[in-house]
């Protein structure tokens, strides 16, 4: 054989190698570079939100926030105004609850069963008109949020209005309180007037 034979056979066989080893790279799976983000078991996107006066507790109003599509698609089918009491003295008070859907199920006792990786937040209210607090805890003393207490406030003098957002967030590497951090189950906002 000659060099130039040698050459050749040996620049196909390098040939047939390399073809042969990236052609196996398109066989093989290969792991994603991000794991699926952990969304939890638990899915909303429906609450009935109950208010109910403390000098009275047979008056209450339950209102509904339902938004088909979750977050970040159509725009929510009900938002149900709240209707609340404006003070005679400086204050009016209520106690509230909260119920958890997703469409017609009820996922509230699934919340809280889970109550350690999950957190309620309201907030966007207007605090000059109203003011909400007091949610109950979890086993380690964080906010679950599933009931509060609120006042309507005469602080302006005026008939007050606004939102209230309701958020319903899953966080299971680490809940601290806190109404941002872990993924957002849940966000809808329904409307009061103070009267």
């Amino acid at each position: 054989m000659t060099k130039l034979s040698k050459v050749l056979s040996l620049f196909l066989t390098l040939s047939v190698l390399i073809f042969s080893a990236c052609g196996d790279d398109d066989l093989v799976d290969e792991p994603d570079d991000f794991p699926p983000i952990d969304r939890g078991d638990i899915q909303a996107n429906r609450y009935f939100l109950t208010f109910t006066q403390k000098s009275d507790t047979s008056k209450s109003q339950t209102v509904e926030f339902y938004d088909p599509d979750g977050i970040g698609g159509a725009a929510p089918i009900t938002r149900e105004l709240l209707e609340l009491k404006k003070p005679s003295g400086s204050f009016f008070y209520y106690s509230s609850s909260i119920k958890i859907f997703n469409d017609s199920v009820d996922v509230t006792d699934q919340v809280i069963a889970q109550q350690t990786e999950y957190i309620i937040c309201y907030r966007g209210y207007d605090v000059n008109n109203l003011t909400g607090g007091d949610w109950n805890e979890d086993f380690n003393g964080i906010q679950l949020g599933t009931e509060g207490e609120w006042s309507t406030s005469d602080k302006l003098g005026n008939n007050g209005s606004g939102e209230i957002r309701v958020t319903l967030n899953y966080q299971p590497t680490g809940k601290d309180g806190l109404c941002d951090p872990g993924i957002r189950i849940l966000d809808g906002s329904i409307p009061y007037q103070i009267n």
